[in-house]
């Protein structure tokens, strides 16, 4: 769980900057900032990382050589032109010669303005490639495969809401220490909710435990958040049951009885019912492919069937807390 809150729905925590605040995270159940992944976790996504920032440098500075043609000569905010204009009005470099002057070599994929404070064409991380590449290369930090680090990437520490939930359950801690206002609470966990589901789908289509006759993509497209699926259920049955009241007319403008409204309790206890039934469903899921994984001597797939079986149960015990909250 604290390695998906740092690749999933992650949002930044403020910080403490009262002393309220900080009296409201000592009191708190919630941790509130992300603690550090496990060092074999973070070594993977330092690795993957580099990995990426070292191909999208390439791209870089070959899109750069063939592609991007004359001088870089108009400031960045201003696009003020630097240089001395000829009669036709096409900027030319200053006539004065500074050979006497040290230089660095002149940069290919990064920016002449960026360059002016040393920097050259090596760059530290993907932001860095984004924010400072030389006019005419588009490129988004936001369309690269990369995550950043805390705090090695990253300034500000992440919020550890998702953890804190699992942890805890608890909305007000939630709100108050956390700072996800309740409105937005259902959304957030329904998110992760949906996160969850459609990596236990994906891993169960690479590892080929869809039923036989069921598309793979309509694996995926069918996949949703838990409340949503708590959501559409309640309609199916709001619907049915509406469909088997009589229409007024049919019983000469007798009012049409209506079901007598189920308690508070005996609503909770169904809801409790339901997760329970839907987690030792997963418990007998998890015994039945422990008993095919034993067939297997392939030690990638043993593997991936003890992710497969972790991600299932992480989130059958998800969904049983997010629905407890709502009950």
């Amino acid at each position: 769980m604290l390695v998906l809150s740092h690749l999933f729905c992650r949002r930044v925590a403020r910080v403490a900057d009262s002393e309220s605040m900080a009296e409201k995270i000592r009191k708190s159940p919630s941790m509130v900032y992300l603690p550090p992944m496990p060092e074999s976790a973070s070594a993977i996504l330092r690795k993957h990382n580099a990995n990426t920032l070292s191909i999208f440098t390439t791209y870089v500075k070959t899109f750069a050589e063939q592609h991007v043609e004359g001088v870089e000569n108009q400031l960045p905010l201003t696009q003020y032109a630097v240089g001395k204009q000829d009669v036709n009005g096409v900027t030319t470099a200053n006539d004065q010669a500074l050979d006497f002057l040290p230089s660095l070599p002149a940069p290919n994929a990064r920016s002449a303005f960026v360059a002016l404070s040393g920097h050259g064409d090596a760059f530290t991380t993907i932001s860095d490639l984004c924010s400072s590449s030389r006019q005419g290369i588009f490129l988004e930090s936001a369309i690269v495969p990369h995550l950043a680090l805390h705090p090695a990437e990253s300034r500000q520490p992440l919020n550890a809401y998702l953890l804190d939930f699992f942890n805890h359950g608890d909305l007000a801690a939630l709100k108050a220490a956390n700072g996800i206002r309740r409105e937005d609470v259902w959304f957030v966990l329904n998110d992760f909710s949906l996160v969850l589901g459609t990596v236990c789908a994906a891993l169960a289509i690479y590892l080929g435990l869809v039923p036989k006759g069921r598309d793979a993509d309509d694996e995926l497209l069918n996949v949703m958040g838990t409340g949503d699926a708590v959501e559409n259920d309640q309609d199916e049955r709001e619907a049915a049951e509406s469909s088997l009241l009589p229409k007024v007319e049919e019983v000469r403008n007798v009012p049409a009885p209506v079901p007598a409204k189920r308690g508070g309790k005996a609503k909770v206890a169904e809801d409790w019912g339901e997760a329970e039934e839907a987690m030792q469903e997963d418990e007998r899921w998890v015994a039945e492919t422990e008993e095919r994984e034993r067939g297997t001597d392939e030690v990638e797939y043993a593997g991936l069937m003890g992710v497969y079986r972790a991600m299932r149960k992480l989130k059958a015990e998800f969904d049983a807390k997010f629905k407890e909250i709502w009950a």
